[in-house]
């Protein structure tokens, strides 16, 4: 790619799966990569964010807050309640996007220079101290990143980047069907780290040239047809 493409942690991760899945979705954007907004699960879950969204900016609003019919919006509810007693109302934000450039400084989303990106659904900052929440709706499984750092670390690394006086970013994945988080704290010692591991990422995917298919247990639901991809699953 002769241009530094802006990475975020579902870019990495889908290059990390199959490096032509993601020349596929990405650069030549195969029309068959694009989001129709017909899987149920994807629907699923855009309700429930946009409902805790609704939640948190009704809250920084004062506005009365209605109850849901969504067990799942309920549960991601109480545990958003609780951060945002704990920080108060003026120091969270909802769905916060964060851009930086390659020197992680702060940058706007669409900008020439961009080069990671991360949007955060539920994120509050203390003196010292700072939260990220990510929701999930689905199947619990426990913070496992196939390669390296994952998302926690990411948005981690934003955070330490963005705003230095932070000393302990504490992450979680919520749950909210199964009233489950999955909670990893982060400190300024890991900002380096973090910060060199996914600048190494950046350099490896731009500088991949082959996008070779790889096998892996996500074929099945890949959206590949047979003509793009061996392992393609789908018929032209």
């Amino acid at each position: 790619m002769s241009k530094i493409m802006a990475l975020s942690h579902s870019r990495i991760n889908d290059f990390d799966q199959c490096p032509l899945k993601f020349k596929l979705k990405y650069i030549t954007k195969a029309a068959n990569f694009k989001f129709d907004g017909s899987s149920p699960h994807l629907v699923k879950g855009q309700k429930i964010h946009k409902y805790l969204e609704d939640f948190v900016n009704d809250r920084k609003a004062g506005v009365e807050v209605n109850e849901n019919s969504l067990d799942a919006v309920e549960n991601g509810k109480e545990i958003t309640d609780r951060y945002l007693d704990e920080y108060g109302v003026e120091n969270c934000f909802a769905e916060l996007q964060l851009a930086v450039d390659v020197n992680w400084e702060p940058c706007d989303w669409f900008a020439p220079q961009t080069y990671m990106r991360a949007i955060v659904d539920f994120s509050a900052y203390g003196h010292h101290k700072a939260l990220a929440v990510d929701y999930k709706s689905g199947k619990f499984t426990k913070y496992t990143p196939e390669s390296g750092f994952g998302q926690l670390e990411l948005t981690a690394g934003f955070i330490f980047a963005l705003k230095p006086e932070i000393e302990v970013v504490n992450t979680s994945y919520a749950y909210v069907e199964h009233r489950k988080l999955v909670n990893k704290q982060y400190t300024q010692a890991d900002k380096i780290p973090i910060i060199d591991y996914f600048d190494k990422k950046s350099i490896e995917v731009n500088a991949e040239e082959k996008f070779l298919p790889k096998k892996n247990r996500f074929c099945n639901w890949c959206e590949a047809t047979k003509s793009q991809c061996p392992h393609g699953t789908k018929s032209d």
